[in-house]
């Protein structure tokens, strides 16, 4: 009996020692659905990203709740698009703990960022000049390693980020697969740097993740490629990148910014543009009222669609990114073909 005993007691202060407990995952705070999913992804089998936005709120017009702005300040890292679309969270970030890092997702190596578009009425040429840069951020995700999260600010405070100006950039960043695939890669490093442990882990889940988008990249450019010339007006400009990629062909917006009502020239001038550039298909968005669309497809020859940049009925995890990118590519596909 006593030799079982000293064994068992060895045995059981060897597992229980600091070295062999298990670590928690680094709590992690995400503003919005589709980045969530993408970190959610990556931490896959560790731990779970906090998630501030759901549902049918918009960024554009949300406000943080005590019990949100606490979690943030419990937080061991945050990760949001950039000051340009969560608005809401600047003051906080501003003056959160310096030991809380702070991931920019507009600012991470080899994540392509475009200008927004001007005027509620385009030109061809408007949603295809950056092509070039795309291909070349695409091929800078492939080549990523740990060594990039070293060679970008890793934002531990966040003031670090204050100079940042992306008033005239579009942030809906994760529309593009190829954005999709170096922000998972990159949010990997940041990860593994927090906690090395499970490193290998973040690693290997950010790496699936970009095989598994370029599966489903192939499948939806099977689905959008019979549309692609047919012309349509969206709500507002959130498409630019997710237009670019899939070579679709966008002909304006309804409005320029989603938080002001346009005013009466403006919704003239987008009757105008349905019937002079032929648009099949006027897109609302769950985020916003619709009946402004209803009224612009009254007396028109044109069909209503609906857009969801956010999955707005989607449940949170790591299959929303693949669904929302589906869901876009069907809703186009739908009213389009």
């Amino acid at each position: 009996m006593q030799r079982l005993f000293l064994p068992s007691l060895l045995l059981s202060f060897f597992f229980l020692s600091p070295a062999f407990a298990q670590v928690p995952a680094p709590r992690v705070v995400v503003s919005i659905p589709p980045l969530h999913s993408i970190v959610a992804r990556v931490m896959q089998d560790v731990g779970e990203p906090d998630l501030l936005l759901s549902g049918g709120a918009s960024p554009h017009a949300f406000s943080l709740k005590p019990s949100q702005a606490r979690l943030l300040q419990d937080a061991g890292m945050v990760v949001y698009t950039g000051p340009g679309l969560e608005r809401f969270l600047e003051h906080t970030l501003e003056n959160i703990g310096s030991g809380t890092r702070i991931v920019e997702a507009m600012e991470l190596a080899g994540v392509t960022v475009v200008a927004r578009r001007e005027g509620g009425v385009w030109e061809a040429e408007d949603h295809h000049e950056h092509e070039h840069s795309e291909k070349d951020a695409h091929g800078h995700a492939k080549e990523q390693d740990h060594d990039h999260a070293k060679k970008h600010d890793d934002h531990e405070k966040a003031g670090a980020h204050a100079g940042h100006n992306h008033g005239n950039t579009d942030p809906h960043i994760w529309l593009d697969p190829h954005n999709a695939e170096a922000i998972a890669l990159q949010v990997a490093e940041h990860l593994s740097e927090l906690d090395q442990r499970n490193a290998d882990t973040y690693r290997r889940n950010a790496r699936n993740f970009v095989t598994e988008l370029e599966a489903l990249e192939a499948s939806l450019q099977a689905v959008l490629k019979p549309v692609a010339d047919r012309k349509y007006v969206v709500f507002h400009d959130a498409y630019r990148y997710f237009e670019d990629h899939f070579g679709l062909t966008p002909v304006g917006a309804v409005t320029l910014d989603p938080e002001s009502t346009p005013g009466v020239a403006q919704v003239l001038e987008i009757a105008g543009l349905i019937k002079a550039r032929g648009a099949v298909c006027l897109f609302a968005e769950p985020q916003f009222e619709p009946r402004l669309v209803r009224r612009l497809a009254e007396g028109n020859e044109i069909r209503v669609g609906v857009l969801d940049p956010l999955g707005a009925d989607l449940t949170p995890g790591p299959g929303l990114y693949p669904a929302l990118m589906t869901g876009l590519a069907k809703a186009f596909a739908s009213c389009l073909g």
